[in-house]
Order: structure tokens, then sequence, then C-alpha cells
């Protein structure tokens, strides 16, 4: 009896173990990120005046390693923001059961990110909005499309693409 209890307990470790391994290697949150727990603590603090933070856990979204801060408004209401990681810009609020894409604070002015889209791709704008806290940009010069994603807050292009038709 005794040595099918110890056979059972080896198995069980075998197998917890092996599922840590796999976990582990396969887990994307595993490499280092520019920004830590406090650094994105302190981000949604500055942001998000008299916030209580409960928690803060890196996670993935999308693929993007992102913090996960989850705290209390001054108005009492829980709420769920996401950090990105590497850059600190906030992605993600989910406000008591809402998610909401971030189209908060931007640093770069409208006119600012036009200048940077017309310097990057010659042509006229056609399409211009606010996506994620950061802006989506579509130019047209003749046959050719260019589409560019700014960074809300540090006027970098994030993506650039150019296509004739």
């Amino acid at each position: 009896m005794r040595n099918k209890w110890l056979i059972g307990l080896g198995t069980a470790v075998l197998i917890g173990g092996g599922a840590f391994s796999v976990n582990a290697l396969t887990n994307e949150n595993s490499g280092p990120v520019d920004l830590s727990e406090e650094e994105a603590t302190k981000i949604v603090q500055e942001e998000m005046q008299g916030f209580t933070v409960d928690s803060v856990k890196r996670d993935d979204d999308d693929g993007r390693a992102v913090y996960e801060v989850k705290g209390t408004t001054e108005e009492g209401k829980q709420l769920d923001v996401d950090i990105d990681a590497n850059e600190g810009s906030i992605t993600e609020m989910d406000h008591d059961g809402e998610d909401k894409e971030y189209t908060g604070e931007r640093t770069l002015s409208e006119e600012e990110a036009k200048t940077i889209a017309k310097e990057e791709a010659s042509g006229s704008i056609t399409e211009f909005e606010i996506d994620d806290g950061h802006y989506e940009v579509e130019v047209k010069d003749g046959n050719t499309e260019y589409e560019l994603t700014i960074h809300g807050q540090t006027g970098e292009v994030l993506e650039f693409e150019q296509e004739e038709k």
C-alpha cells in the first residue's frame, strides 16, 4: 500500500514539475521590460489623482508586456489599468467591468501629430483619429497611400506603411 502511495506522489510531482517547466518556457512575460512595478504604479497614480493601488501584476496583452494595476478611485469605483511595461503608456482601463481603450492624457497635440505625419509622408491627410492613446493618420499622394501610427506622448512613429494603388 505504501508503494502505491509513493508512486502516486512521484507521478504527481513529475506532472506538476513538467507543467511548471512548460509554463516557464512558454511564458511571454519572462523577458526583461523597461519599467518596474513601482514605476507603473507611479504612472497610474500621477494620471488618476486619488487612486489607491490594491495590486500590480505583470501580464501579456496581445503579445505586449503590460502591468495590470488594480485599485480604487476617489469615488470608490474599482479600476483596472494596463500600463505598457516598456513604453510606460496607459493602454487600457477597465472601470467596474467596462472595458475601454485609453484615449486620455496625450502630451502631443493633434497639430503636432499632423506635422509629424506630413514630415514622414507627402500628400494630404485623408483620415485622422485617436486610437489606444495614439494618433492613426492616413495620407494620400496621388496613387500612394500612407498609414502612420504616432505615439500620443512621445511623437515617435510607431508604424509606417506605404502602398501604391
